[in-house]
Order: C-alpha cells, then sequence, then structure tokens
C-alpha cells in the first residue's frame, strides 16, 4: 500500500508508523462505515467510528508536531520522529480533514515553503536517495500536482490552488512533450503517463470550481476556488455544468446538474 500512495510509484514507502499510510487507513475505515450504514448494520458502523477514532488520537499522540504545526513522515522503532517527508505528509491532513483548519492551514506553509517551486510546482519530497526511503530524486513529476491543488484549495487558499495544475499544464504542451503527460516534468522527451491525466480533470473540477458529488446522499458541495485575478471560467462534463463571471465587484457562479 505504501508504494502507491497519491499514484506515485518511486517506491516511496513509509517504514514505520506514519502519518500518510495511518490517514489512508482511517480513510478506508470512513469508506467501510458508509458501506455499514447503507446497509443499515449499526453495529458494524458504530465499530468503525471507535477504530477512527482511536487512530485519529493514536495518529496525533505519535506524530503531530506541536512547535512546527505538521505531523512528522513517521516515527522509526526508537521512537525518533523523521520530520520531511513527502508532498502527500502535508497535503493530506487538509484534505482529508484530519485537522483542525488552522493545523491545516500550518502544514500547507510548510508545503509551500518547503517544497513549492517558483512557477508553482510541487516537488515530490526533500528527502534524498540515498534516506531510509528512496523516492528517486526529488523530482516535479506530475503525479503532485493535482494533490498539492486539492490541498490548498481545502484551505481556502484561492490564489494559490491553481497554480500546481497551471504547472503542469504548461509541461504538457511545451516543446518537448507536445501533448503528452511526462511522469518527471523536466524529462526532455515526450513520454505518457496515464494516472496524473484523470487525477489532473478531477483536481479541476474539485478544487477549482469546488464540485464535489456524494451520489449516495444525493449531494453536490459547491465550494469553488477560482483566484481574485480571473475574470471568468466555465466548465463543461456531461452531467454538469459550471460558469463563473467576475464583474467588478461582483462574483457570479452558476452550476447546472443533471
Amino acid at each position: 500500500w505504501g508504494m502507491q500512495i497519491g499514484n506515485q510509484e518511486d517506491y516511496i514507502a513509509t517504514p514505520h508508523n506514519g502519518s500518510t499510510p495511518s490517514i489512508e487507513g482511517i480513510n478506508m475505515l470512513r469508506l467501510a462505515r458508509d458501506l455499514a450504514e447503507a446497509r443499515k448494520d449499526e453495529d458494524t458502523a458504530a465499530s468503525y467510528t471507535g477504530q477512527i477514532l482511536e487512530m485519529e488520537a493514536r495518529l496525533r499522540d505519535q506524530l503531530w508536531m506541536r512547535d512546527l504545526g505538521r505531523f512528522a513522515f513517521f516515527a522509526d522503532p526508537p521512537g525518533c520522529k523523521r520530520m520531511d517527508g513527502q508532498y502527500h505528509t502535508l497535503a493530506y491532513p487538509a484534505i482529508y480533514a484530519t485537522v483542525n483548519p488552522l493545523e491545516a492551514w500550518m502544514s500547507l506553509r510548510h508545503l509551500q515553503d518547503r517544497l513549492q517551486g517558483r512557477s508553482g510546482e510541487v516537488y515530490c519530497s526533500n528527502n534524498f536517495p540515498n534516506h531510509v526511503v528512496a523516492t528517486v530524486g526529488t523530482q516535479a513529476g506530475m503525479a503532485q500536482q493535482p494533490w498539492a491543488a486539492w490541498g490548498l484549495a481545502a484551505a481556502g487558499l484561492r490564489n494559490e490552488a491553481y497554480k500546481p495544475l497551471a504547472a503542469a499544464a504548461r509541461w504538457v504542451v511545451n516543446d518537448d512533450h507536445r501533448g503528452a503527460w511526462p511522469e518527471v516534468s523536466t524529462e526532455p522527451r515526450p513520454s505518457y503517463f496515464s494516472p496524473p491525466i484523470g487525477l489532473f480533470v478531477a483536481s479541476t473540477v474539485e478544487a477549482v470550481f469546488g464540485l464535489k458529488v456524494n451520489k449516495p446522499a444525493g449531494q453536490l458541495q459547491v465550494q469553488p476556488c477560482f483566484p481574485d485575478d480571473w475574470p471568468q471560467a466555465t466548465l463543461h462534463l456531461p452531467d454538469y455544468q459550471a460558469r463563473f463571471k467576475r464583474t467588478g465587484n461582483t462574483l457570479e457562479y452558476r452550476v447546472h446538474s443533471s
């Protein structure tokens, strides 16, 4: 499981108790609870809720660094915290609401300060290949950008959330890639890496246009994150259309759902 977090396959693993796999474990328990509630199995749902609360408490107790305002990457067997992890270590707490809003902002501030480049791109990590966890360099790849956008949007950072996606879009249409989706941003040859394509579309819809569908509940959450200097934006999907327009101090957002 630790090798495929966030659709990043470059041998990113957490060898001991870590923040990212813990959050993913909580996500899986949340999904299991939703399925139990859909079956009207209240006892099983209550059991999952108890496990979620215990995992959240242990995660905070073992890995939250109050002085830095973020989670550590993992704790090794002697109990020493390995502080600096990958992009998901800092983005997941905001995306999956395992912390309060101020803590989410602090975690994302660290992401911006330590892992974001001047063009808006977010790097995989600041670990080096010879560390205990290999990341095959600290590259800015396609897979990182949508997750960064989701995280920044979750904190309401409307002037920042689109930047990783804009960086990815520039890579795709540059003279090297000519429409291909590379794994790593600076690869000087066309290559096709499929996971980020779906992630790019999904994060554009959910993070920037702010449309999140909960089909079992029959709900559409609308929480856009357009930057201040965008005069307009439109989205056309088979079942959802959205149009944003800014006129002076007036913002208009129309959403249609089939």
